[in-house]
């Protein structure tokens, strides 16, 4: 009889066992596909990208995560994505890109009177010279378009009345104007997305930041696929 209930106590114990087993690899399968479409939302999400910087598929076919572009970046701008950026290990624009020599430390008194000067700056661009894959495409300042500036009305200090226009003079591109002298606006079409603007706006968490522009990336890639690119 002990023997008997001996076996039977060890088969319920397997059983036991075995349940738990099935049962923590159906939790952990859950786990992991709930993570992994987390992920994939996160690594899908448009990021900011170099100028010259291709459309988003053909950028990440050529770009192999040298890092050059990183390091000859004046402005310490462009960094390597991570786990939760788009294409792992490949650059973004995180700070801001200076387009000229003159304004790699953007301050709103210098950018404005930069504008105003009859002389012409001095193109920076050195992420796309550093580039060895074609992935930045060598094009000239005009036809930079990384992203466009979008300003919150909701906390930007001009459009509550407060004194502030740092964005407008520090754009390099007179992008920003001012609306029925209450507060700035972006022009879309004339904003490159240098983020200039951001890096001096005064307020908690910034009151203009700029979003990825994807049509641009598009005529970028007819111009490459028609012979037109470096």
């Amino acid at each position: 009889m002990i023997t008997g209930m001996s076996y039977k106590s060890d088969e319920t114990h397997r059983a036991q066992k075995s349940r738990r087993k099935f049962i923590y690899s159906v939790f952990t399968f859950l786990g992991l596909t709930a993570f992994i479409s987390v992920l994939s939302t996160f690594r899908n999400r448009a990021v900011l990208r170099p100028p010259g910087a291709l459309s988003e598929y053909e950028f990440s076919s050529r770009c192999i995560s040298c890092g050059r572009c990183v390091d000859v970046c004046p402005t310490n701008g462009i960094k390597l994505s991570g786990l939760l950026d788009s294409g792992l290990g490949t650059p973004v624009l995180e700070g801001y890109c200076a387009v000229y020599l003159e304004l790699i430390e953007p301050d709103p008194e210098k950018n404005l009177k930069f504008k105003f000067s009859e002389g012409k700056g001095t193109p920076c661009l050195r992420c796309i010279d550093a580039c060895p894959t074609g992935a930045l495409m060598k094009i000239p300042v005009k036809e930079i378009k990384i992203g466009s500036a979008i300003i919150n009305r909701n906390t930007c200090l001009a459009w509550r009345g407060e004194p502030c226009l740092r964005c407008f003079a520090v754009c390099p591109f007179n992008a920003v104007t001012i609306s029925e002298g209450r507060g700035p606006v972006v022009i879309r079409d004339v904003c490159t997305g240098c983020s200039q603007c951001v890096y001096v706006c005064p307020t908690t968490p910034k009151s203009i930041v700029v979003q990825p522009h994807p049509d641009y990336a598009l005529r970028y890639r007819y111009r490459w696929r028609i012979g037109e690119g470096a």
